[in-house]
């Protein structure tokens, strides 16, 4: 009795580990039981030595030992595509589940609530937000019928991590501008990217404040995006976010650093394949970005509003010397969109990069985004024709 409870609970573990290594989340336990239970299932499945049980069991703890070795010496790489099986993952359809009220598409965050953003050592700010899941600028910002807008969009560094509410980019521009009727308002997500903000502009933000004037910023982590996340064909199935497809080994690379050592060190991999494979995929999401910003400028064309582009380095490139969306600048040149490169003003100002940004974080800091708010005000806004009538 005792023994098949034991392998009732052993095996309830096994599984309970899989499916919660299979959402995300994953830890030394995780393996501890995975490890366990293959060791318990070797044992009593095979039996060709008299300490075959001592054996299974030397090598379980063996392998848990390298595995905490690695795993303290080994950037955890996760993939957020963690099913090469199913596009549309088992955590999106719990997410909707669960907050019903939360679309995961649009990268809002819950309505009328709040969370503390922690980056350890650094800083701690809580974030709030509106009635519409966006972060609040000002507390006592009230929408009226006569208002004219202007939508922040983009991702983290939009939102403002590494800020306190009345210090993003967002804040400053309200601050500078002193039209009484035009107000900046803060619609950047976290790990959201160019296409989810379009989308989450076209079929929602678009009907409720029909802004004059649009701000998406994009930088690095958005070509990462359009990897994991897939390009324009990623909303084909409205209900569904259609990610793409995962290589074959990604669920175990994701969850064991015994795992990323050999297939990173022994066949040069990396968490998307092969460096070739990675450039490829990274050409192929350039294209995608500048497919987006070809639907951004078609849907301010439509509805007559004005489109600017804003480009935000990340501080790693800042320390290389080298901007990696480059490209875009020109496309934009040839495509006749106007964007701001935060990249090449940082440089001709001579100014020391690291005192704008945190430096184990990565996002601007309350220092950093005030530099952008201000440059964003007098190059896109003072300068709109709007501004001009």
């Amino acid at each position: 009795m005792k023994k098949s409870l034991f392998h009732v609970i052993l095996c309830v573990l096994f599984i309970a580990s899989l499916v919660s290594i299979y959402l995300g989340f994953s830890s030394l336990i995780h393996l501890f039981v995975i490890y366990t239970f293959a060791a318990y299932f070797f044992s009593v499945l095979f039996n060709p030595h008299p300490n075959w049980k001592k054996i299974c069991g030397s090598i379980c703890i063996s392998l848990l030992i390298i595995e905490l070795g690695l795993g303290l010496n080994l950037p955890h790489e996760r993939i957020s595509f963690l099913n090469p099986a199913k596009k549309n993952t088992f955590k999106d359809v719990l997410y909707q589940l669960f907050y019903p009220n939360h679309d995961i598409h649009y990268h809002s965050a819950q309505a009328n609530t709040s969370f503390p953003y922690i980056s350890v050592n650094e800083f701690v700010y809580t974030h709030h937000y509106d009635s519409i899941g966006l972060r609040i600028n000002s507390p006592t910002f009230k929408r009226c019928q006569d208002n004219n807008f202007i939508l922040a969009l983009g991702d983290s560094f939009t939102e403002g991590v590494g800020a306190p509410n009345d210090s993003t980019w967002i804040s400053e521009l309200d601050r500078l501008i002193i039209e009484p009727n035009l107000h900046p308002i803060n619609a950047g997500g976290i790990s959201s990217d160019p296409l989810f903000e379009y989308y989450k502009l076209n079929t929602k933000l678009y009907s409720i404040y029909r802004p004059i004037q649009v701000i998406l910023t994009i930088n690095e982590t958005d070509i990462l995006d359009f990897i994991e996340n897939g390009g324009i064909n990623r909303f084909e199935n409205p209900n569904h976010l259609i990610k793409a497809d995962a290589p074959a080994w990604s669920f175990f690379y994701t969850f064991s650093p015994l795992s990323r050592y050999f297939f990173n060190t022994l066949l040069g991999y990396n968490e998307y394949g092969t460096d070739r494979d990675l450039k490829l995929k990274e050409q192929e999401a350039v294209i995608g970005i500048q497919e987006t910003l070809l639907l951004f400028k078609k849907h301010a064309k439509k509805y007559n509003y004005r489109f600017d582009l804003v480009i935000i380095p990340l501080i790693e490139e800042m320390k290389a010397d080298e901007l990696k969306l480059r490209s875009i600048e020109s496309f934009c040149l040839n495509s006749c969109i106007n964007s701001l490169n935060f990249y090449q003003h940082l440089q001709e100002s001579n100014l020391n990069y690291e005192d704008y940004y945190w430096q184990k974080d990565g996002h601007l800091n309350p220092k950093g985004y005030t530099l952008l708010g201000k440059l964003i005000y007098n190059e896109l806004v003072v300068k709109a024709d709007y501004a001009q009538k």
